[in-house]
């Protein structure tokens, strides 16, 4: 799924709920009315009328933070209807949660949000790794170097359920990005992508040891501040 894709496929991946239920019955659209389109939506597709504006409107003014305001208003719009909005861990099942904490006692399986058997068995959630808090790419900004065809600052950021991350390097070499603080103006070089990571250590700190690769596939991270949540996906 790709941008506003997520907010239903995410739900039709992790909802327990009868698939009749979140979609409705099959229609056959040369037999739609417009008595028909008038009915009830579907529990998914209620989502859809949803007043978001409101909903953003009212959790600034319960003192949100900005840097989670968007991603919150799409857990209450969009997930809470299904439980779920809670800023929980992602794993890809019960087997792999199992695995998580034989590693880490201390998280319990009430951490995680697993997608419903019998879904389809692989979820990429595509979204784009724009630049570093705090950085840009140069003074015209991230849009303005994809619309003049530098690929190499646009980078799709594939998120499932287990893993995320960037597969490949869009460059051999650091890509460099600019500090917006007009007191520290400066340049920062950063190497991005060439790995994925399980998505509930996605977001915390660099490997104890082995940042070149030499840990091999098991490396230790400090887990994430903030875990990447369904609604952060």
């Amino acid at each position: 799924s790709v941008s506003g894709g997520t907010w239903a496929a995410g739900i039709y991946m992790f909802a327990e709920a009868p698939l009749d239920d979140l979609l409705g019955p099959p229609t056959v659209p040369g037999q739609l009315t417009l008595e028909r389109l008038r009915q009830r939506p579907s529990r998914l597709g209620a989502t859809a009328v949803v007043p978001h504006g409101a909903i953003m409107q009212r959790l600034r003014n319960d003192g949100v933070p900005d840097d989670v305001l968007y991603q919150t208003m799409i857990g209450e719009a969009f997930l809470k209807p299904f439980g779920l909005q809670e800023k929980k861990y992602m794993a890809g099942s019960r087997k792999q949660i199992d695995q998580i904490l034989a590693r880490n006692p201390g998280l319990s399986a009430l951490d995680f949000h697993t997608p419903v058997p019998g879904r389809p068995p692989v979820f990429v959630m595509g979204s784009t790794l724009i630049s570093p808090v705090g950085h840009t790419i140069n003074a015209e900004g991230d849009f303005q170097q994809a619309v003049a065809g530098n690929y190499r600052y646009s980078l799709s950021l594939q998120i499932s359920p287990d893993f995320t991350g960037l597969p490949f390097r869009p460059s051999t070499a650091p890509l460099e990005y600019e500090t917006t603080a007009w007191l520290t103006k400066g340049e920062s070089r950063f190497q991005v992508g060439g790995g994925l990571v399980e998505t509930f250590a996605f977001g915390g700190g660099p490997p104890s040891s082995g940042q070149d690769g030499s840990c091999g596939t098991k490396c230790e991270v400090t887990l994430p501040q903030r875990p990447m949540s369904l609604a952060d996906a």
